[in-house]
Protein backbone atom coordinates (compact mmCIF):
# COMPACT_ATOMS: atom_id res chain seq x y z
CA UNK A 1 0.00 0.00 0.00
CA UNK A 2 1.02 3.51 -1.03
CA UNK A 3 2.22 4.92 2.64
CA UNK A 4 -0.72 7.23 3.37
CA UNK A 5 -3.82 4.36 2.49
CA UNK A 6 -1.41 2.14 4.58
CA UNK A 7 -1.40 4.90 7.63
CA UNK A 8 -4.94 5.01 6.82
CA UNK A 9 -6.19 1.78 6.69
CA UNK A 10 -3.53 -0.84 8.64
CA UNK A 11 -5.48 -0.74 12.25
CA UNK A 12 -8.34 -1.76 10.53
CA UNK A 13 -7.35 -4.14 8.02
CA UNK A 14 -5.78 -6.14 10.72
CA UNK A 15 -9.12 -5.72 12.97
CA UNK A 16 -10.81 -7.30 9.61
CA UNK A 17 -8.50 -9.87 9.42
CA UNK A 18 -8.65 -11.30 12.71
CA UNK A 19 -12.56 -11.26 12.69
CA UNK A 20 -12.28 -12.77 9.43
CA UNK A 21 -10.12 -15.57 10.70
CA UNK A 22 -12.40 -16.20 14.08
CA UNK A 23 -15.36 -16.43 11.59
CA UNK A 24 -13.89 -18.94 9.59
CA UNK A 25 -12.89 -21.27 12.57
CA UNK A 26 -9.30 -20.19 13.48
CA UNK A 27 -7.60 -19.17 16.74
CA UNK A 28 -8.60 -15.93 18.30
CA UNK A 29 -5.49 -13.58 18.35
CA UNK A 30 -5.83 -10.55 20.01
CA UNK A 31 -5.29 -7.54 18.38
CA UNK A 32 -1.95 -6.69 20.64
CA UNK A 33 -0.30 -9.94 19.15
CA UNK A 34 -1.11 -9.74 16.32
CA UNK A 35 -0.01 -6.01 15.83
CA UNK A 36 3.82 -7.03 17.65
CA UNK A 37 3.82 -9.80 14.94
CA UNK A 38 2.31 -7.39 12.33
CA UNK A 39 5.54 -4.97 13.00
CA UNK A 40 8.00 -7.48 13.76
CA UNK A 41 7.40 -8.43 10.15
CA UNK A 42 8.66 -5.33 9.07
CA UNK A 43 12.40 -5.99 9.62
CA UNK A 44 12.40 -9.58 7.26
CA UNK A 45 10.74 -7.50 4.92
CA UNK A 46 12.96 -4.87 4.47
CA UNK A 47 15.50 -7.48 4.22
CA UNK A 48 13.89 -9.21 1.51
CA UNK A 49 13.45 -6.45 -0.26
CA UNK A 50 17.04 -4.47 0.15
CA UNK A 51 19.10 -7.37 -2.25
CA UNK A 52 16.17 -6.82 -5.17
CA UNK A 53 17.90 -3.15 -5.31
CA UNK A 54 21.62 -3.76 -3.73
CA UNK A 55 22.47 -7.59 -5.60
CA UNK A 56 25.74 -9.18 -6.39
CA UNK A 57 26.94 -9.62 -9.44
CA UNK A 58 25.95 -13.20 -9.64
CA UNK A 59 23.01 -12.67 -9.39
CA UNK A 60 20.35 -11.57 -12.08
CA UNK A 61 18.33 -8.33 -11.80
CA UNK A 62 14.96 -9.14 -9.62
CA UNK A 63 12.80 -5.70 -9.86
CA UNK A 64 13.53 -2.13 -11.69
CA UNK A 65 15.00 0.35 -9.33
CA UNK A 66 12.12 2.77 -9.20
CA UNK A 67 10.34 -0.28 -7.62
CA UNK A 68 12.97 -1.71 -5.41
CA UNK A 69 13.26 2.05 -3.82
CA UNK A 70 9.62 2.61 -3.66
CA UNK A 71 9.25 -1.01 -1.65
CA UNK A 72 11.82 -0.17 0.35
CA UNK A 73 10.81 3.53 1.36
CA UNK A 74 6.98 2.15 2.39
CA UNK A 75 8.75 -0.25 4.42
CA UNK A 76 11.66 1.76 6.32
CA UNK A 77 8.52 4.38 6.41
CA UNK A 78 6.63 1.62 8.40
CA UNK A 79 9.11 1.13 10.34
CA UNK A 80 9.79 4.46 11.71
CA UNK A 81 5.80 5.05 11.90
CA UNK A 82 5.81 1.84 13.92
CA UNK A 83 8.33 2.64 16.08
CA UNK A 84 10.65 0.17 14.81
CA UNK A 85 9.65 -3.70 15.29
CA UNK A 86 8.88 -5.13 18.69
CA UNK A 87 11.46 -7.55 20.03
CA UNK A 88 10.35 -10.75 19.69
CA UNK A 89 8.77 -12.79 22.71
Amino acid sequence: LPVEARRAWERPLVEHYLSALANAGGPRVTFDDAWAHYRQQLAPALLMWTPTLCHPPTMPDMQPPEVSLEMIKRITTAIDDLGGPPCAQ
